[in-house]
């Protein structure tokens, strides 16, 4: 009985102890998939890409395809799938050519490729690849994106056909512009005469407009290489029409208003001869009576006065005919009167002006106005002596000292009105002069300082003015600029002129450069992806990928900038770089310290520098990579560096858990140059960059001990005096409470730092 409870107790503890066995092994599977498996995925990769090549660079005459081939490789951890999805754009015009998804680990990938467009110049093409680890109870992944990226150029050539017709159009488009640019000389003269006619309205200006957006389209057309487009323009009759038409229109118009200023001036005689013509026709009682010519006469002056269209000016011109007859009248049968009445006519007229041409002072007595008819019906000079009688006290002196002051050489002495006659000169006339030595002083003397009394008003017949046609206006317009066309590259739907080394240096490349890896064994692609979504959303800039690594085919020199637009692509100074037998070999070296970084950096920039034929690029720097960038910028110089964004990066370098756990996760020779006391950074901050536009983002929102930082570096560990200072707030969300370090990358979470990056980089 003993043995058995002895035996029935050691069973008891046995099956507890297998109890206690299994739930500590439960335990510690649970610890496992919790924190264990976040703990190896956040230190190791999620998936490992492998794509190559990732750039191509094609010649092609004419519309000739190419084949493009490249492949994938795609590892994921152990319980783990994946998906790929795939894109070729046409980097000119921002349109997808080819897309599918993938979730093969190996794809072989074959897809052919045509010119966009016609011409000499380039089309650029980007096949980017995303892909994302599948989350499952047993796969504990992010499921944050891996990119992949090739960038394909295409060099189109003209091919022989495309030659002759350009050959042939060297010679017709100039000709097509001359004339566009007289038909623009003819135009604004025509808009300048119609202009005279306040209601007349241009006829020609849908075709003129015409015209203009053909020369335009010809030379759009031109310009893009389009030469089928340019034949159509230069084989379409309605512009030659349109053309002829307006010169035609210029030359009536021109007609007419000639007509109207040689009918104006008869006119204007005509009305300034009235009173004579009026006398000459009393004369001779068998002719017509006057009074109908002068009704006629007013009434087409009144016509004439009322111009305001071409129409008005036509109906005018029509009554031209009947003042013809009226003038061959007159000059037949009385040109020997009219001209003995027009001789003496002329000699009296100075009497005449000396008392009405001041209309200001011709106020005067019914008596010397009737005197001064009698004179005038005369005809007679000798009856000029009876104005001047005594007995005549009418006449100011304010009215003919004023006017004939000068001719008669008199002088004012004094306020009573009367002068002194030093001399008397003859005054001259349409016929000669009239001399008034005959007169005498006295008789001169009384006519300029009698006073005036009982006003009645004497009506001048004056001249009628008529509006002149005249234009004077004159314009020259150049034929527009016809030159060779240039090669033709497009980015983002803005085609120009392709950029060559002189030109499109504005366009710097965009470098992204990573922090430091987690793990030593993790591939660079691991530690790009931080930067994939900015550079996928940067707009206005092409997404080169990343500097592939293993054996890639060298690019021409400047082979990546011909298209108008900046290039963002991803480098690693993880990376090193060597020519093999005319090809670049990369293999991967990550257990440097930072000063040799910056030396590898140096390479890469001046192999991006090479295949964009750029002075300068742009960088954006996350965590140590930003360090890295600094320590370049003291080795080699500011002049190859427009812009740096320093994204929390330590630029007074790491501290505490940080500092005690950075050797366990990465390389000891990063970690001694990343101690806040390290020589290495007390002499980086010894020296400032200037001449650099320096940005640094800092990340707080995440306790470090009783400091605010973003989980990895101190806030206070990334202002630098000499640069532009910024500051965004998060939190940390994981277990080890560090997230908050890579996540302030990512513009869906915290987009202020994507606008403070673009804003940067004036994007």
């Amino acid at each position: 009985m003993r043995w058995f409870d002895q035996t029935k107790n050691f069973c008891i503890k046995k099956k507890w102890w297998f109890v206690s066995i299994a739930l500590l092994i439960l335990l510690l599977f649970v610890l496992y998939y919790t924190l264990g498996l976040q703990i190896q995925f956040l230190l190791g990769e999620e998936l490992r890409i492998s794509f190559s090549p990732t750039e191509h660079s094609f010649s092609v005459v004419g519309n000739e395809s190419v084949s493009v081939s490249s492949s994938l490789a795609v590892r994921a951890k152990r319980s783990c799938s994946f998906i790929c999805e795939h894109e070729v754009l046409d980097v000119g015009s921002g349109q997808v050519i080819y897309s599918w998804s993938t979730d093969q680990p190996f794809e072989a990938i074959n897809y052919s490729l045509a010119p966009v467009r016609q011409g000499e110049g380039q089309d650029m093409f980007s096949h980017e690849i995303v892909c994302r680890a599948q989350r499952t109870s047993l796969c504990r992944v992010s499921e944050k994106p891996y990119f992949a990226s090739s960038l394909i150029t295409l060099n189109r050539n003209m091919s022989s056909q495309m030659a002759l017709e350009k050959q042939s159009l060297e010679s017709q488009v100039p000709q097509f512009l001359s004339d566009i640019a007289s038909t623009k000389e003819n135009y604004a003269l025509l808009s300048s005469y119609i202009d005279l006619f306040p209601h007349e309205t241009l006829a020609f200006s849908n075709e003129f407009s015409s015209l203009v957006a053909a020369e335009r389209d010809l030379l759009v057309a031109w310009n893009d290489w389009d030469f089928s487009s340019v034949f159509i323009v230069l084989d379409d009759p309605q512009y030659t029409t349109s053309m002829s038409s307006i010169s035609s229109a210029l030359l009536s118009v021109q007609n007419l208003t000639s007509e109207l200023e040689d009918f104006r001036e008869v006119l204007m005689n005509i009305s300034s001869q009235l009173p004579r013509y009026r006398e000459l026709f009393q004369e001779f009682s068998s002719l017509q009576n006057f009074s109908f010519w002068e009704v006629q006469i007013n009434d087409t002056i009144d016509d004439f006065k009322s111009i305001s269209s071409l129409a008005d000016a036509r109906a005018v011109l029509d009554l031209r005919p009947r003042f013809d007859a009226f003038i061959a009248e007159r000059e037949s049968v009385f040109q020997a009167k009219d001209q003995e009445l027009q001789r003496l006519d002329q000699e009296v007229r100075f009497f005449y002006d000396a008392l009405v041409l001041n209309r200001s002072f011709s106020s005067f007595t019914c008596d010397v106005v009737a005197s001064e008819q009698e004179f005038l019906a005369s005809r007679d000079v000798g009856a000029a002596r009876q104005l001047f009688s005594p007995d005549i006290s009418h006449t100011t002196y304010e009215q003919f000292s004023t006017l004939y002051l000068n001719q008669l050489d008199l002088q004012r002495v004094n306020s009573s009105h009367t002068v002194n006659i030093s001399s008397f000169n003859a005054v001259p006339t349409a016929s000669g002069s009239i001399n008034f030595s005959s007169f005498s002083r006295q008789e001169l003397g009384e006519l300029v300082s009698f006073n005036f009394s009982s006003p009645c008003v004497f009506q001048r017949v004056e001249p009628v003015n008529l509006s002149s046609f005249i234009v004077t206006d004159s314009f020259v317009f150049t034929p527009s600029s016809f030159d060779t066309p240039a090669p033709v590259c497009c980015a983002f739907g803005d085609c120009s002129a392709c950029c060559t080394e002189e030109t499109c240096q504005e366009h710097r490349p965009i470098l992204f450069i990573h922090g430091r890896a987690l793990s030593q064994n993790n591939a660079p692609e691991e530690s790009h992806s931080a930067f994939g979504v900015i550079q996928q959303r940067l707009d206005g800039v092409i997404n080169a990928g990343q500097l592939g690594r293993g054996r890639t085919s060298s690019l021409p020199d400047g082979e990546w900038g011909r298209v108008p637009a900046p290039i963002g692509i991803r480098l690693s100074y993880y990376l090193i770089s060597f020519i093999e037998v005319g090809d670049y070999v990369f293999v991967t070296q990550k257990t440097d310290n930072l000063e040799t970084y910056a030396i590898r950096l140096h390479e890469l920039i001046e192999e991006v520098k090479r295949r964009t034929g750029r002075d300068q690029v742009d960088i954006v720097a996350h965590s140590m990579g930003g360090l890295v960038t600094r320590q370049y910028l003291a080795l080699f110089g500011e002049d190859s560096v427009h812009t740096a964004v320093l994204v929390g990066t330590p630029n007074y370098g790491i501290e505490g858990r940080v500092r005690r756990f950075c050797r366990i996760a990465g390389s000891p020779r990063e970690c001694e140059d990343l101690y806040a006391d390290s020589v290495f950074l007390r002499r980086l901050n010894e020296r400032e960059f200037h001449q650099v536009n320096l940005h640094t983002i800092r990340a707080v929102g995440c306790d470090m001990a009783g400091e605010d930082g973003d989980g990895v570096v101190l806030a206070r560990s990334v202002p630098l005096p000499e640069a532009i200072n910024h500051e965004i707030f998060g939190e940390c969300t994981d277990v080890l409470g560090t997230d908050l370090h890579i996540n302030m990358l990512h513009p869906d979470l915290y987009p202020e730092t994507f606008s403070i990056i673009r804003s940067a980089l004036g994007r």
